[in-house]
């Protein structure tokens, strides 16, 4: 079993370990920059303490679903043909009364839908599908799809659409369908509709464009300065003794793909492992600096949200559990277990369904008790 990998932007470093970089109120208050750091610390933190609480139950859930509800579940399929193919026979061989055919009929419909609902390729179900409902499922299923890529299509159809032909706009090249200019009274695309003109850009978008361009210079910059610090101290050679060197080689190597990720926590407790910082250094750092900082740390608390739950999603689907809460580790166990509780009252029904069907008077029998859904008027 593969437990949660290491986020790709984050160090191996245990929950809490954050909370040592927090800024402790002094004198005054704390300013809504400092706040703001340490909230993101705190964000940071509880992704980390969720990650754990997954990795605590992944185990038990793999163990679960593997040697337990997956194999009954491919047992329980067997099962499933195996009665529709008893209730084929009994169709087939008794004497029903009209009511109970129709009965027998429906049931065998509906056990084949919830059949191939499970698996789409069981050959019994499709077969006894099409034989009952005088049908082809495959085509069925095959006119439903292109009836819903229809329905699809015309729901997210753009009205501009309508103007395009062969890929270009009708009026032109560089036809603009939002330009009202371009639309007569009734709202239609009008013909020789006006090209786009390239519009300059504003002195207030060319200022902005400028600030956005420095704002990520400082922050490249903040990064760096970072950096360079540690590298100064953790160079490897200019340690003589040889664990020492050891301990500065790996921190050097977390140093570099830190910085290669933008990873401003991770350089911040590399800092905090060579005594560089404290909480007095934090607490003292400029409105500016903190800026900064609160930036590149929004960005690691969105990326590490992302990375989990990516792998969480991966997980559960490939255990059927897509329903479960990204938040609610111990959903997973829980559901898993319900599942598992369902699969073996359903096995035992089965078994007990099959040894009625096998017995010659079985079939009117199991009738009396076995539901089936309000008969298709088509049939």
């Amino acid at each position: 079993m593969s437990k949660l990998p290491p986020f790709s932007d984050q160090p191996e470093i245990a929950p809490g370990t954050v909370k040592t970089l927090h800024i402790a109120p002094g004198d005054q208050a704390l300013s809504k920059d400092q706040k703001r750091f340490n909230t993101l610390l705190q964000q940071i933190d509880a992704v980390r303490k969720l990650r754990a609480d997954w990795e605590s139950v992944m185990d038990s859930v793999r163990e679960i679903y593997v040697h337990q509800l997956a194999p009954l579940q491919e047992k329980i399929q067997g099962m499933r043909a195996r009665v529709l193919v008893l209730l084929d026979e009994g169709c087939e061989n008794q004497k029903l009364t009209r009511t109970e055919r129709r009965k027998l009929t429906q049931l065998i419909i509906d056990r084949c839908t919830d059949l191939l609902a499970h698996d789409d390729t069981d050959s019994t179900a499709k077969r006894l599908y099409n034989k009952y409902t005088n049908s082809d499922y495959d085509e069925e299923i095959e006119e439903f799809e292109k009836s819903l890529a229809t329905l699809i299509d015309d729901l997210l159809a753009d009205p501009a659409d309508a103007a395009v032909k062969d890929g270009k706009f009708a009026g032109s090249d560089d036809f603009d369908p939002f330009d009202p200019a371009n639309h007569d009274e009734n709202g239609r695309i009008r013909d020789g509709a006006d090209p786009v003109k390239p519009r300059k850009k504003t002195a207030k978008q060319l200022e902005r464009e400028a600030r956005q361009e420095e704002e990520r210079e400082q922050l490249g910059q903040s990064l760096k300065d970072i950096y360079r610090k540690l590298a100064s101290s953790l160079h490897p050679d200019r340690e003589p003794d040889a664990a020492e060197r050891t301990r500065k080689t790996a921190l050097m190597q977390q140093a570099n793909e830190a910085y290669e990720q933008r990873n401003l926590l991770q350089l911040l407790e590399l800092q905090l492992q060579v005594d560089h910082i404290d909480a007095a250094h934090l607490a003292s750092l400029s409105e500016q600096r903190l800026k900064r900082y609160n930036v590149l740390l929004k960005e690691q608390v969105q990326a590490m949200n992302t990375a989990l739950d990516e792998f969480v999603f991966e997980f559960l689907d490939s255990c059927g559990m897509d329903e479960v809460s990204r938040k609610d580790p111990q959903q997973a166990l829980r559901l898993l277990r319900h599942d598992l509780a369902g699969a073996r009252r359903e096995h035992a029904d089965l078994t007990h369904i099959i040894a009625t069907l096998e017995h010659p008077a079985g079939l009117k029998s199991a009738l009396k008790y076995m539901p089936a859904r309000r008969p298709d008027p088509r049939f």
